[in-house]
């Protein structure tokens, strides 16, 4: 079975226009490697929310 587009609008799914989301819903409501990867997907951006925003040294940008 083929998961395109369905992988790509999982990545996309704040952006996702109505018609795709309700396909893609349709999709993970049967696929289980779709849903896998829209948990992990979901964990990550969990993850990256959770972190504290760093700053650079003084003059990073200069050195960089």
């Amino acid at each position: 079975m083929s998961h395109q587009p369905f992988e790509t609008w999982i990545l996309e799914l704040e952006t996702l226009p109505m018609t795709e989301r309700r396909s893609l819903q349709s999709h993970l409501d049967t696929c289980l490697q779709c849903q896998r990867t829209l948990r992990k997907w979901q964990g990550a951006q969990r993850e990256l929310r959770a972190r504290k925003l760093i700053t650079p040294a003084p003059g990073f940008t200069a050195r960089w």
